[in-house]
């Protein structure tokens, strides 16, 4: 990118980029001078898992209605329901093409499975922690004479 037009003296770029860590660098720049500037982006890191993700991935968490689902793709626990009808509707033992899609749909599964599970042992534990650290009442009742 060349950028024109800019005054003498002391300049400071900033470049962000969704994803990777933000970037700043100071340029001083010369009467009639033009500098080349290398940016190296690094990345942010691994996106925190979300349990939202996991079960809109299991799950169709937009279809309300039956109509729904011709607006909204299925899901994998649609997927698994649907390989079972096609099984079970034939009077032959399943097809290697059900059984290969079988585990494909079968390792998908486990990997949001295992996804859940890693939220629940880090995030989830965490908050509680936080919870009992702050003394926080998990549950917070009103006496009867209170409601009333």
């Amino acid at each position: 990118m060349l950028l024109k037009g800019l005054s003498l003296g002391s300049h400071r770029l900033r470049l962000s980029l969704a994803g990777y860590k933000e970037l700043t660098q100071t340029v001083e720049l010369a009467a009639g001078e033009v500098k080349q500037v290398e940016a190296k982006l690094q990345s942010a890191g691994p996106k925190p898992l979300s349990l939202a993700e996991v079960e809109e991935a299991l799950i169709q968490t937009k279809a309300k209605s039956g109509q729904d689902v011709l607006n909204f793709p299925i899901r994998l626990n649609n997927q698994m329901a649907a390989l079972g009808g096609v099984v079970e509707s034939a009077d032959s033992a399943p097809t290697q093409q059900s059984y290969e899609v079988f585990e494909m749909l079968s390792k998908a599964i486990d990997e949001q499975v295992a996804k859940w599970k890693s939220i629940v042992a880090t995030d989830v534990k965490a908050y509680n922690d936080l919870v009992k650290q702050q003394d926080v009442p998990a549950l917070m009742l009103k006496a009867a004479s209170e409601t009333r």
